[in-house]
């Protein structure tokens, strides 16, 4: 039982991690993405014909920087940066159509993996998705298409919040919407790193999905969701 890995507490609210936990990621189709993109740009502004690769060497730097420093550079930005060095300017709803053409193909490859509103409807207390990703736009349309929204107080995106998982900060915006402690509430995700230390850090309960193999003092280890309405 729980209280007995925890040392004795219940759990009284849940975060949940997205990608992988709740949702299958597809493989990346930033390639024809990228290209996508660069026709849609090429309709309504001047752009060079190697965008794609500057777009795509742009991400891949701001990818490996926020795996270091855990800052996020949402995917605006750092498109509006990439035509500023151009010394092209793009209006907000220009750069948000590019990116809706990024993400497109990706986006219609996302499937719901199995049990997800089964679980979501039964565990008991307050809940929150706390996600990294660049495009917030994305997220909430998956989450949406998904009808998860009906289990969730809130969806914390680090493209809003300007941190990703495992930085502290944004497990304190999500405990703050919870209002709960943080040995009150358990995170539920895939990633080691992200989900797993990110919780330890801030004292949040650890449970870890998946099957890796690890081996840690007080991480709980499940293979299916379901087995939270077991614990």
């Amino acid at each position: 039982m729980v209280g007995e890995i925890i040392g004795g507490d219940k759990i009284g609210g849940w975060m949940f991690d997205l990608g992988n936990t709740l949702i299958r990621l597809p493989e990346c189709k930033c390639e024809e993405g990228a290209e996508k993109m660069y026709g849609y740009l090429a309709e309504r502004l001047r752009v060079p014909p190697n965008l794609p690769e500057l777009w795509l060497n742009k991400r891949k730097e701001c990818y490996e920087r926020a795996e270091t420093d855990h800052r996020e550079y949402p995917a605006e930005h750092v498109l509006k940066e990439l035509l500023h060095e151009l010394g092209i300017h793009a209006p907000h709803e220009v750069i948000t159509g590019a990116l809706d053409k990024f993400f497109e193909l990706e986006e219609r490859s996302y499937t719901i993996l199995p049990d997800v509103h089964e679980v979501l409807s039964k565990l008991q207390g307050p809940k929150v998705l706390v996600t990294n990703a660049t495009y917030s736009p994305l997220i909430r349309r998956l989450v949406e298409r998904f009808e998860l929204t009906q289990y969730f107080r809130d969806v914390i995106i680090s493209a809003d919040v300007g941190v990703r998982k495992p930085h502290p900060y944004i497990f304190e915006v999500a405990l703050n919407k919870l209002g709960l402690p943080p040995d009150k509430v358990a995170m539920v995700g895939d990633t080691w790193q992200h989900d797993i230390e990110g919780a330890i850090n801030v004292g949040v309960i650890p449970i870890y999905v998946g099957d890796e193999e690890h081996h840690s003092y007080n991480v709980i280890h499940i293979r299916r969701l379901t087995e939270l309405l077991e614990l």
